[in-house]
């Protein structure tokens, strides 16, 4: 689908100053990928094929990473921790944005002509506020990693409560008495 608009009018040189042309200028409706830290490595599934293919757009702009100082802070990330964020960012093919996470996102939305937005999944439960409202704003696809491990069996976890059982009372016990 095409989306065109106004920018100027310019008036012909061959033809009278009175007679004009419209500049129509088509707006290409662009996909958005938004990186967190968790993550930050080019073999994401964000990255796939697989990915850009469900979208109808074929406008991908660079990946982004909003860098936004009172997330860390309520984070409680050290200073080591966001240095390792920061020379892996400079690794990857990724724009770097300073400032508040809603604030930025709704700015390059615009901007960019934004339809569709990409995020990976995060378990981290401060994120979700931010996906939430992102999702408010386009159509937004979260995509799953890969698993970190495949287990062929699931794992018995009786076997840590049967152990932990049996040593709990020494073990959260003041004075550390063991069995």
């Amino acid at each position: 689908m095409l989306h065109h608009r106004i920018i100027c009018r310019l008036p012909i040189p061959m033809m009278s100053w009175t007679a004009c042309c419209f500049r129509i200028v088509r707006i290409i409706m662009a996909n958005l990928i938004i990186l967190h830290e968790d993550a930050l490595r080019l073999s994401h599934p964000i990255f796939n094929d697989d990915t850009k293919s469900l979208s109808d757009h074929s406008d991908w702009k660079k990946p982004v990473f909003i860098w936004d100082p009172d997330y860390f802070a309520d984070a409680g990330y050290s200073f080591k921790r966001l240095v390792f964020i920061y020379e892996t960012l400079s690794t990857m093919p990724v724009d770097i944005y300073y400032g508040k996470m809603d604030e930025v996102i709704v700015d390059l939305i615009q901007d960019q002509s934004v339809t569709d937005i990409f995020i990976p999944e995060t378990p981290n439960p401060q994120l979700y506020a931010f996906i939430d409202f992102v999702s408010r704003l386009g159509a937004t696809h979260i995509i799953d990693d890969d698993a970190f491990v495949s287990l062929e069996r699931t794992p018995d976890l009786g076997r840590f409560f049967r152990y932990w059982n049996k040593v709990k009372k020494a073990a959260l016990s003041p004075d550390g008495i063991r069995l």
